[in-house]
């Protein structure tokens, strides 16, 4: 055998070597040479595969804890297997994409294909931006600034609002995730807290009424339940998912306590018995400055987020209506060490052993 084997690197090394030695004539002559195509899985048997996505939307269909990712959408039409939804593991439930304005026909294409699978594509909607737009106008107004009345935020609010409400039509999303943090009122004088309360009614008062008339759409809420007014929190109970912004907590404690203060504000809500929370996790990096909690595992190596909460949310019963993790810009994910996605799918494998 071992001659064989020395035998064969002879060949090879022969074959390079009158290659190397031709003349200039014949590396200008191209040859055609012949690719053998690779069918896909459901090409070779259709059946089969028919098969497993029926299985799989069995599965998402039915109780599980749930996987969410946010990916970063480009303009351009995705060239790397990186930039592609069909990438994605097919045990995701849903994708949010960053930038539903720079949707193009490709991801839409893959949009489709993903949707076989039972996996949705959301986006979200960040209404933090109405703040900022705010500032701007006043910045534009200058020393005219204090002419600018409610109703002048109120006019950029309806209008950002109404512009990525559209986004779900024109695209064809599956639905969206709305982010609204609040914040907390003691530090706000009375009129201070008028205002501030006034602007969040209106604002959840257009994603009601949005919701009426989109009913299979999905709808949740991303931010902090305990900041919310009683008006804004009935919106909640039209929410199968509630996601916390627990992305910069260092450790379980921070996230059972951030969990604890959603589930005492949606107490005594009608359905939320119903809502899942979902916690927010970062994806690593080099430094272990994000994507990892500042505890450490018998090795003494500090623990990565998504792992440990996504132990957390299947073993923990202190906590109640846990329901899954989100996992932000999963396309830096694809090119892991052993596995394409190798985090995304360690942490579906934790919450859903089966998978």
């Amino acid at each position: 055998m071992k001659k064989d084997y020395k035998k064969g690197w002879l060949i090879v090394g022969l074959c390079i070597s009158t290659v190397a030695f031709s003349s200039c004539s014949d590396w200008t002559e191209p040859e055609s040479l012949e690719l053998t195509y690779t069918p896909t899985v459901s090409e070779q048997n259709p059946q089969l595969y028919d098969d497993y996505l029926k299985d799989l939307r069995e599965y998402k269909s039915g109780e599980h804890n749930y996987m969410f990712v946010s990916f970063d959408n480009k303009a351009e039409e995705p060239t790397k297997q990186a930039e592609r939804l069909i990438a994605l593991p097919d045990s995701i439930d849903f994708v949010s994409l960053n930038h539903p304005e720079l949707l193009n026909e490709a991801l839409q294409t893959e949009m489709d294909k993903i949707r076989e699978k039972g996996t949705r594509t959301l986006y979200r909607i960040n209404c933090t931006v109405v703040d900022e737009l705010w500032k701007n106008r006043i910045d534009e107004e200058g020393e005219d600034a204090d002419l600018l009345t409610e109703a002048d935020f109120l006019a950029i609010q309806t209008e950002y609002i109404n512009k990525q409400l559209a986004f779900c039509d024109s695209y064809h999303f599956d639905g969206l995730i709305f982010f609204y943090p609040g914040q907390a009122d003691i530090s706000l004088s009375e009129a201070e807290k008028e205002t501030y309360y006034a602007r969040q009614t209106a604002l959840f008062d257009m994603f009601a009424t949005w919701k009426e008339t989109h009913a299979n759409k999905e709808f949740a809420y991303e931010g902090n339940p305990h900041y919310l007014n009683e008006a804004s929190l009935a919106l909640l109970a039209q929410c199968r998912f509630v996601l916390l912004t627990t992305e910069d907590c260092t450790d379980l404690g921070a996230m059972n306590l951030a969990g604890s203060r959603a589930v005492e504000a949606l107490n005594g809500l009608t359905g939320e018995e119903n809502i899942r929370l979902i916690m927010k996790v970062r994806l690593g990096d080099d430094k272990q400055d994000k994507g990892y909690f500042n505890t450490v595992n018998s090795e003494g190596k500090k623990m990565r987020a998504a792992q440990t909460t996504a132990s957390w949310i299947r073993n923990d019963i202190d906590l109640s209506r846990k329901g899954g993790l989100f996992i932000m810009d999963a396309q830096t994910d694809y090119y892991g060490a052993d596995h394409i996605y190798s985090n995304v799918r360690e942490s579906i494998e934790i919450m859903n052993p089966s998978r």
